[in-house]
Formats: C-alpha cells, structure tokens, sequence
C-alpha cells in the first residue's frame, strides 16, 4: 500500500506497490498543493498542503476513505517525518509535531532567517536538521541553509550554502547524512 500527493490536491492510493492507482476525495479545493503524505499505521494518516485559499491540513482514520480538514489544528507541511506509531514532525516555516497520532500538535520557534522548509529528517526526539529554501538576497537570488536542533526544535543552528538550493536531507545512521 503507498500514497501520492500532488498539484491540485490530488492524493493517490495504491494497494498492488503501485500497479494500479486511485484517486482519493479530499473533500477541499484543487487550488491547494498537496505536498506531503505521513501514515503512522494503515488507517490514519495525514497530508500536507498549502497555497489554498486558506487553510487546511487533512486527516485519516480509515485509510484514506473519508479524509476531514483538521484545521483545529493547522500544520503547514512541506515533509513528514514519521518517528513511531504516533509521532510525526512536519515541517514549513515551523516544525510541528504530535506525539498522539495527530489528536495535538506543538510547534517549534519559527526557523531562523525566515525561509521554508523543503525536508526535514529526525534522527531522534531531540536532534533534527531541517533544509531551508530562501528567494533573493544573493548573487544567485536563491540559497538553501541547513539548520539544525539538539532541543526537540527550540533553538536552531543554521548553515548557509549560498548559489545551491537543497531540496532533500536523508541520514540512513545518526552520523552520515546526505542532502540534495
């Protein structure tokens, strides 16, 4: 079983490793991107989006049948991160994350020099590096930073990388990470 999200709100399922694929309804406007999919088990899951006009983060609890608007609880998210069966950071101008399988959120600081962000990987409750995209400012007009939290998201620690723009971080051991 797998998910894809895209343009449009469009959310995806697939039951056969992606032979075939359904369309799923999530009930809001096609104006909003759909830019990331996070299951914790078979039922519940969740989808980011954003660019709509309003907000909207959208949940599961029956495996994709009915998804509602949970905006109690707004999570702007580019990434998901899914660190056991009820614990998930996602990721945008601020890391959110539940420990309850999305019935509560909390959110970090905002993340230094503004910017938005286009990964996100834990390596455990504490330690976390987020990839941040910036527009202007530079020769090259965008740059990407890498920020990094030891306190669960409560103070960052930030590296430039002026003319590159970083879209991916993935670590496969708490001391080798790679970003792209």
């Amino acid at each position: 079983t797998g998910y894809a999200v895209g343009y449009n709100c469009t959310i995806m399922k697939t039951i056969n490793a992606g032979a075939t694929w359904t369309y799923q309804n999530g009930h809001i406007s096609n104006l909003y991107w759909a830019n990331a999919v996070c299951f914790l088990n078979n039922n519940v899951g969740f989808v980011g989006v954003r660019n709509g006009p309003g907000y909207a983060f959208l949940k599961t609890t029956d495996g994709g049948i009915n998804w509602i608007n949970d905006v109690t609880d707004t999570v702007a998210s580019d990434h998901m991160q899914k660190m056991n069966d009820s614990t998930v950071y996602a990721a945008y101008g601020i890391l959110s994350k539940t420990t309850n399988s999305g019935m509560f959120w909390t959110r970090s600081n905002p993340f230094p020099t503004g910017g938005w962000g286009e990964s996100a990987f834990f390596i455990n409750d504490s330690i976390g590096f987020v990839t941040l995209g910036h527009g202007g400012g530079t020769p090259c007009f965008n740059y990407s930073s890498l920020i990094k939290t030891t306190d669960a998201g409560q103070t960052w620690q930030e590296t430039n990388y002026d003319c590159g723009y970083v879209t991916s971080l993935y670590f496969p051991t708490s001391q080798v990470g790679y970003m792209l």
